[in-house]
């Protein structure tokens, strides 16, 4: 009895695992996937690598929603492409650094066209959870 409830227990704990994963969340860890790229920390750097294609006129945005965080890097890269390919994607490329705790502060992404009045076609956030120092612990993240 104690070794099928044992199985039972490690099978629940699989299957909640590949379901955060799945769903784009890996709390407590340094990457996770999010919006069909990464995003990733290390100290009080977060980086947020996005797929993109400007050529279309969808480019990606952010939002931050709290304090002592702030974007450092907004870049956007086109992929290496040879000459007769037209309408090439590329890389969206953020980084944010922490000036301080910011606990329960959140960025939300959108990829979108400005002049559509659409909130986009893909978006999700990050949750952040930093130290007393300003460090990044962990960060939650969520296809919208």
């Amino acid at each position: 009895m104690k070794r099928i409830v044992l199985v039972i227990a490690a099978a629940v704990a699989a299957s909640l695992f590949a379901l955060c994963a799945l769903s784009g969340c890996m709390i407590n860890s340094g990457k996770a996937n999010f919006l069909n790229g990464e995003a990733s920390y290390d100290g009080s750097t977060l980086t947020v690598t996005l797929p993109g294609n400007e050529t279309t006129g969808y480019a990606w945005s952010y939002l931050i929603e709290g304090e002592n965080i702030e974007c450092t890097v907004d870049l956007y890269k086109a992929d290496e492409a040879d000459n007769e390919t037209e309408g090439a994607g590329g890389t969206q490329t953020y980084r944010f650094k922490t000036t301080g705790p910011c606990e329960g502060t959140t960025i939300k992404f959108a990829y979108a066209r400005s002049w559509e009045s659409s909130t986009g076609d893909l978006a999700g956030h990050i949750d952040i959870y930093t130290n007393s120092a300003g460090d990044i612990t962990s960060f939650a993240c969520s296809d919208d």
